[in-house]
């Protein structure tokens, strides 16, 4: 009996042994079998597909577009195309930092050498070359932008006349930057000066040409008036009387007309002459002041230049 009793205890620790074995042995399995299952995605048996970016059943809201990007700006202050200024602009240059003399014997031909990029103002800002100033309320936006993009190309060609025969990029920042601003001075002096004598003399002569032919015109409209207004008093009269009125009538057509004629004339020649002189002080005005402005921006561009290229 105790022989056999010990051989059926074994037999218990062997079977015991044995039940342990397996969940032991799928715990190792599986610690060894799940990092591999994570690292490619899947599960042994199942096909792993597109990975989802939602729950099942449940629509996820589409992702918000991206913002726009700023304007590439480099370490030279170079800034890519803007709404307002749709090219590649640079910073404006320091208008202290030194720049080189021209050297007269270092000049040569017309040679082509790298675009100078237009000048990008600061933002909210009007710039005409030199002349650099606050965008005024009165000013809008759009205006302002074509003003500052205008003058910043014109500013850049000249630059690049200057870099062509031979002048240092810094110092024909500041020769192209003078000419702009000078041209523009320049223009609006010799505009007003010379618009305002122009506008008087044209006033004068349209209100010769305008008082000439207002009379004309007032002449025509008095004389035709009588006639009709004596022709209707004398009808009214014969009408009226059984034509013992209409004698006396007609003949007061001839000085009730002289008058109104008269009074015509008078307030056309009055009407002719104010319309001409307006119509001539404009006229007068725009052509000296064009004139003027043309002669003006010369100058000034001129002097502007030069003080640009020895400052």
């Amino acid at each position: 009996m105790t022989v056999t009793r010990r051989v059926q205890a074994r037999r218990g620790r062997a079977w015991l042994l044995a039940a342990s074995a397996v969940p032991i042995t799928a715990v190792i399995v599986c610690g060894a079998v799940g990092p591999a299952m994570a690292a490619t995605g899947g599960q042994a048996g199942v096909t792993a597909g597109q990975p989802s970016t939602g729950q099942a059943g449940v629509t996820s809201p589409a992702p918000a577009p991206p913002a726009p990007a700023a304007p590439a700006v480099n370490d030279d202050g170079v800034e890519g195309p803007t709404q307002a200024q749709p090219y590649e602009t640079r910073s404006e240059p320091d208008p202290e930092a030194p720049a080189p003399a021209i050297v007269p014997l270092q000049l040569h031909a017309p040679r082509r050498v790298t675009p100078v990029l237009p000048i990008r103002p600061a933002p909210d800002t009007v710039r005409v070359g030199d002349l650099v100033a606050p965008r005024p309320g009165w000013l809008p936006h759009p205006i302002a932008d074509r003003v500052n993009s205008g003058a910043a190309q014109t500013e850049a060609g000249i630059a690049d006349v200057w870099n062509s025969v031979g002048v240092p990029r810094k110092r024909s920042d500041r020769v192209a930057a003078g000419t702009v601003a000078g041209a523009v001075t320049g223009a609006v002096i010799g505009g007003v000066a010379a618009a305002v004598p122009g506008a008087v003399a044209g006033g004068a002569a349209g209100a010769v040409v305008g008082a000439g032919i207002g009379a004309v015109a007032g002449a025509a409209v008095g004389v035709g008036g009588a006639m009709i207004a004596g022709g209707a008093a004398g009808v009214g009269a014969a009408l009226a009387t059984g034509g013992v009125a209409a004698i006396p009538a007609i003949a007061a057509v001839p000085i009730v007309a002289g008058g109104t004629v008269g009074t015509a004339i008078a307030a056309g020649a009055v009407i002719g002459g104010v319309a001409g002189a307006g119509l001539g002080a404009l006229a007068g005005g725009a052509v000296t002041g064009a004139a003027g402005a043309a002669v003006g921006g010369v100058i000034g561009g001129m002097i502007g230049g030069a003080v640009g290229a020895g400052s």
